[in-house]
């Protein structure tokens, strides 16, 4: 579920609270070539650098998601307003 994309943000929860992937099941039984190990100060650069980005990628998407909501939203309104003379159940 946590790996999943989102269609309202693009991205998988574990992308938006941690920054980065997890690994799957075949990701750890079939492990990829490692990479070079950063300094904790660079990695730590690059995670927030990360974070910022996705998040404000996602805001941006959830906006258009929301107009886009509205708008299937609004198209489904009933429309009938009401004259003084109408009857209503109350």
């Amino acid at each position: 579920m946590r790996s999943a994309v989102c269609r309202s943000t693009g991205f998988t929860a574990n992308r938006m609270m941690l920054g980065r992937e997890v690994y799957t099941t075949a990701e750890l039984v079939y492990p990829l070539p490692t990479h070079e190990a950063k300094p904790v100060t660079e990695y730590v650069h690059n995670l927030e650098q990360s974070m910022v980005s996705v998040h404000e990628t996602a805001r941006k998407c959830l906006n258009g998601y929301q107009a886009h909501m509205k708008r299937d939203d609004d198209v489904r309104l009933c429309q009938n307003p009401y004259r003084v003379s109408d009857l209503v159940c109350a």
